[in-house]
């Protein structure tokens, strides 16, 4: 089979994987407008693995098609259904605290709209147009997040 690369560093295999939908048996197909938004976030990906040393990142979650993202307990609005979200650890880096000090003190250049500090990895989104927002969260307890992250 084929590899078909996104950017140097990211795969559309990767971006596609889901351990839920080949456990639930869900199509996970992207249409061309999420795959266009799935391209565009593997570029943004190759600026927080720029700044990340250039470790290994590893992405747990990716794009979800709307029926993965139900069966999971994605956010109605997640913007993994749009191809536009990754979650992900980079151990090779520090711990996940390290990752988003190091994502936040270069937000101009990785320019995110979304970044949320998980228990046991970092989201962070993109939006290929308009402003993004720049919304930095932390989680707190089931589908409840405290707005700012605070980092030691």
């Amino acid at each position: 089979m084929e590899i078909v690369k996104l950017s140097p560093h990211f795969t559309l295999a990767e971006a596609l994987f889901s351990a839920s939908a080949q456990k639930f048996k869900i199509d996970n197909t992207p249409g061309q407008a999420d795959l266009a938004n799935i391209a565009y976030t593997a570029l943004q990906m190759e600026k927080v693995r720029k700044v990340l040393e250039s470790k290994d990142i590893l992405v747990s979650s990716w794009y979800r098609s709307n029926a993965l993202n139900r069966v999971v307990g994605g956010a109605q609005t997640s913007q993994h259904s749009r191809g536009q979200a990754v979650d992900f650890r980079c151990p090779g880096y520090g711990t996940i605290q390290r990752v988003v000090q190091a994502i936040m003190l270069n937000k101009d250049m990785i320019n995110y709209d979304q970044l949320i500090l998980e228990p046991t990895w970092v989201h962070i989104s993109f939006i290929s147009e308009g402003t993004p927002r720049r919304q930095e969260l932390t989680y707190v307890g089931p589908k409840t997040y405290a707005s700012g992250i605070k980092v030691e």
